[in-house]
């Protein structure tokens, strides 16, 4: 948990600790917590994008490069300048501050999955904010892969998506790596805006 207010690492600390989900380390900042993840390896960095001293999307690439294998999922408000661009930095997803225990939870479980995540008002932020208008027209897609497509926009995770089709999580995380290189995006998000840009799936 990296933020640089005492009362929130510990409140969202020991919301986690009750959920079941190991609190490796808490730090103030971004260095802090490079410093930490080399002792603790933690799948899963869940960082405030209300940090100091560092824009959001310097904090992300600082964390994701010194650490490859931990996934950054973000805290932060709407209407934060600095949201879109650590998302394109390389978190794996984006919270609101005050976003429901349950929600905090799924999305922390989710990024250790390697799943996106993100609060439907942030969700929809993003989608505005986002000008992906590609050069070309649509790429083609299997049946199978629009209808993953189509229900990875309405915001739904790997396991719902899985449980929906009646597939394996595994065969729908290879479908959905297949559409995010097919679309030339990056995450989940983008991929639901160009998707929707293209006229593959309904705004």
């Amino acid at each position: 948990m990296v933020d640089q207010r005492p009362l929130v690492r510990m409140g969202v600390s020991a919301l986690l600790r009750g959920a079941g989900i190991d609190v490796v380390a808490e730090a103030t900042g971004p260095r802090a917590a490079i410093a930490a993840a080399r002792d603790v390896h933690p799948d899963v960095v869940l960082m405030s994008l209300a940090i100091t001293g560092m824009a959001g999307a310097d904090a992300v690439r600082l964390v994701t490069a010194e650490w490859g294998g931990a996934h950054v999922l973000l805290l932060a408000a709407t209407d934060d300048s600095e949201l879109l661009y650590a998302v394109a930095a390389g978190a794996c997803g984006a919270l609101v501050a005050d976003a429901p225990a349950q929600e905090i939870v799924a999305a922390i479980r989710a990024a250790a999955e390697g799943d996106s995540f993100f609060s439907p008002p942030i969700a929809g932020e993003l989608m505005r904010r986002l000008g992906l208008l590609g050069d070309g027209g649509a790429p083609e897609m299997t049946a199978r892969e629009l209808e993953v497509l189509e229900l990875l926009a309405r915001g739904w995770d790997n396991a719902r998506i899985a449980a929906a089709l009646y597939l394996s999580r595994g065969t729908i995380k290879h479908h959905i790596s297949t559409i995010l290189t097919k679309l030339d995006v990056e995450n989940r998000i983008q991929a639901a805006v160009r998707a929707s840009q293209h006229g593959l799936i309904g705004r």
